[in-house]
């Protein structure tokens, strides 16, 4: 049963890679597209590069479950390919854990706070960078 499960789980995250894949390309069509406006037709808009950031923001998101499970996320080789095998089992296990709760406690404390900020028109962003734990 939990092989079943793990099987279906990485047949789902090698499908999300190839979706994101396919962001990818709209990222490199949106970026054309936004300095073909800009220094061509002298056309620019504010929106353009806040899609293209989110654009980004789901690519390094859905893409990252893909690269971990590929071996091909980001590390420091320099120190990584002289740690023995056992070292290099539990930062596979544990870094993304970590990433992770780094990602989730940012989301909570600028994200969620600017986006309030905006989304329900307080006026500015003075004091929404004060946070209380």
């Amino acid at each position: 049963m939990i092989l079943n499960i793990s099987n279906r789980l990485d047949a789902f995250i090698e499908r999300i890679g190839q979706i994101s894949s396919w962001f990818i390309f709209i990222l490199v069509l949106q970026v054309s597209a936004d300095v073909l406006f800009r220094y061509f037709f002298h056309i620019s808009s504010i929106a353009e590069p806040r899609v293209t950031m989110a654009y980004l923001a789901i690519i390094a998101m859905i893409g990252s479950a893909y690269t971990f499970q590929q071996g091909e996320h980001v590390r420091v080789d320099l120190f990584y390919a002289h740690y023995s095998e056992k070292v290099k089992q539990w930062m596979d296990y544990y870094h993304p854990c970590f990433y992770n709760h780094t990602l989730f406690t940012f989301y909570n404390i600028f994200i969620k706070r600017v986006c309030n900020a905006v989304l329900y028109n307080r006026g500015s962003l003075s004091g929404s960078w004060r946070f209380t734990l």
